[in-house]
């Protein structure tokens, strides 16, 4: 080569660019104050699922990636990894969502910025000054980075981004009257960029919600696993064929016992019926890869759905105890379906019928309880109406087994706290009062306030409650304070998801029997046919999906009552 032509040759040489997991794997370590499941250089050996979505970070056909995994699969793990990759190779602003500004604190402190300040290969790009690097706001030497919590509007519609990341999106806050949904606010912020990157994560909630909707948008991608006995592949799913356990696993009261199933459980081949152990997972995993299955996505959006099968952490044993644990717990499937299973719980079109009222009936009379009925706690449900109140009295035991033992209707909220402060009843060998219970307060509710004070003056723990069209993530309920007479009373109103409750009580409890609630055999038509008159249906949201709610047919005074005893005793657990 003469001398000439070497400096053309040099510039026509070039240093491949890393890709994303590559680059990494080779220079990223997790402490176990980042990671504490992942301790160590980083690697995607265990967790080979990991590769494809973090390839999408260096990927500039890709401008929507969306995570719909389940509980302990590193899903916000992927996302730091792939914000690291953009912070080193493709700097630009960038904005992390979060459900609240203190969650956002709390992911910035313990996890965030200590993996920047850990690895050199990013520290290197952090600013000299500390009140550059600050919690919500890190200006590192090529780009900025916000942190902001989905309850404020104002940061969220400020300024342009070209990398969008949003954790946890089933918690952001909803769309108003005056406001779009958090999430389309974010989104908004990317429309200047022509390539922009826009992460959404999560588990799902239901299947009318953004985020799922977000997921079936996207191109759908499943991993599929070899058998390591016939080599077909298939997807993890939970179905009663192929997570089994051993029927010995079940004592001589007919209930499960945790550690045998837990012992036991192995996954059934849905092609050739082999028993997979959890000890084959690590290399079926290895030799697995996602698949699309949604041809018409729009180009450029990936979607990714995992559940806690695929975690190596999370053993077969583990999920059936979970999924078994959920079948006698307050939405316990919907819990198990969302964070184990990353599955949106899809309400049921239905109403409950005089035959399942039929079948909750048992053999005592009201004012009782069945002979060597454990009672733990005696609760009242009181429903509001101008010209009268109806209320209701369950007992419950331990387990949450409870009967119905009073019922009736007063005139007003003064007769009512007046009646429920002397009422007694022969429980056992001893006379039992009302412990505590809620009154609606969605008639005048001022009134309701004072008439619960003056129930506390009375020694009787009443409380005023009002049901939300809103669906709560963490807990179905929850309290906020009330001021009387110009003195504050903390977490005295209690507020709750009206839709949850509901199926609790007509679906899960009164049709499906999954909880032991009871009334007298000679129960009146007043009060069984009212439990009659609200159902199910569904109807297209504004968005133009379907949505099932509830509808009334009449009055249902009884069945709200009955309603806020489950209410009431769900706080009391």
């Amino acid at each position: 080569m003469t001398p000439l032509a070497e400096p053309f040759a040099d510039a026509l040489r070039f240093e491949r660019a890393p890709g994303v997991v590559e680059w990494v794997e080779a220079n990223l370590e997790f402490t176990p104050r980042v990671s504490p499941n992942m301790p160590g250089r980083v690697s995607t050996k265990l967790r080979p699922y990991m590769r494809e979505p973090l390839e999408s970070f260096g990927d500039s056909r890709i401008t929507d990636l969306t995570l719909c995994w389940g509980a302990q699969t590193a899903k916000t793990t992927t996302a730091m990894l792939g914000l690291t990759y953009l912070i080193h190779h493709e700097p630009g602003p960038a904005l992390w969502v979060m459900p609240t500004e203190a969650m956002g604190r709390s992911w910035s402190s313990t996890r965030f910025q200590p993996m920047i300040q850990e690895n050199g290969v990013l520290a290197q790009h952090m600013p000299q000054a500390s009140d550059q690097f600050k919690l919500l706001e890190m200006h590192f030497d090529a780009m900025t980075m916000n942190v902001v919590g989905s309850n404020s509007p104002a940061n969220l519609a400020s300024r342009p981004v070209a990398y969008l990341f949003c954790d946890e999106v089933c918690k952001f806050a909803r769309a108003s009257k005056n406001e779009a949904s958090a999430l389309a606010l974010a989104k908004q912020r990317t429309k200047t960029f022509s390539n922009p990157k826009r992460i959404t994560t999560s588990t799902p909630t239901i299947a009318a919600d953004e985020f799922w909707e977000e997921f079936q948008l996207g191109d759908q991608r499943y991993y599929k696993l070899p058998c390591p006995h016939c080599r077909d592949g298939f997807f993890f799913e939970h179905k009663k064929e192929t997570l089994v356990w051993s029927p010995d696993a079940k004592d001589s009261e007919g209930k499960w016992d945790l550690n045998k199933v837990m012992e036991t459980a192995r996954y059934i081949c849905p092609h050739c019926g082999g028993e997979i152990l959890d000890h084959a997972k690590p290399r079926m995993l290895l030799a697995g890869g996602w698949e699309a299955t949604n041809s018409r996505a729009e180009r450029g959006h990936r979607s990714h759905h995992l559940n806690s099968f695929y975690s190596p952490d999370v053993t077969f044993g583990r999920i059936a105890v979970e999924f078994l644990k959920a079948t006698q717990q307050l939405f316990g499937m919907q819990d198990f379906l969302n964070g184990w299973m990353a599955l949106p719980f899809v309400e049921e079109g239905s109403e409950i019928e005089e035959k399942h009222l039929i079948a909750r009936r048992a053999s005592y009379a009201l004012g009782t309880v069945p002979d060597g009925a454990q009672v733990r706690s005696i609760i009242l449900g009181a429903d509001v109406q101008q010209a009268f109140t109806n209320y209701v009295v369950r007992a419950f035991s331990d387990s949450g087994e409870s009967w119905l033992i009073e019922y009736g209707r007063v005139s007003g909220l003064e007769d009512l706290v007046q009646w429920a402060a002397s009422a007694r009843w022969k429980i056992g060998d001893r006379e039992r009062g009302i412990d505590g219970g809620l009154i609606d307060s969605g008639w005048q509710p001022e009134h309701v306030y004072r008439a619960c004070v003056d129930a506390k003056r009375r020694g009787i723990h009443l409380l005023p409650s009002k049901g939300s069209g809103e669906r709560f993530i963490a807990k179905p309920v929850r309290t906020t304070d009330i001021t009387v007479g110009g003195r504050t009373f903390r977490n005295s109103l209690v507020i709750y998801s009206d839709s949850d409750f509901k199926r609790l009580l007509y679906i899960e409890t009164i049709r499906d029997g999954r909880a032991s609630w009871w009334i007298p055999d000679s129960i009146g038509l007043d009060y069984t046919e009212e439990l009659l008159r609200e159902r199910m249906v569904t109807l297209e949201n504004q968005r133009g999906y379907e949505q099932a709610v509830w509808k009334r047919f009449g009055a249902n005074h009884y069945a709200d009552a009955e309603k806020l005893t489950l209410v009431m005793w769900s706080t009391t657990k």
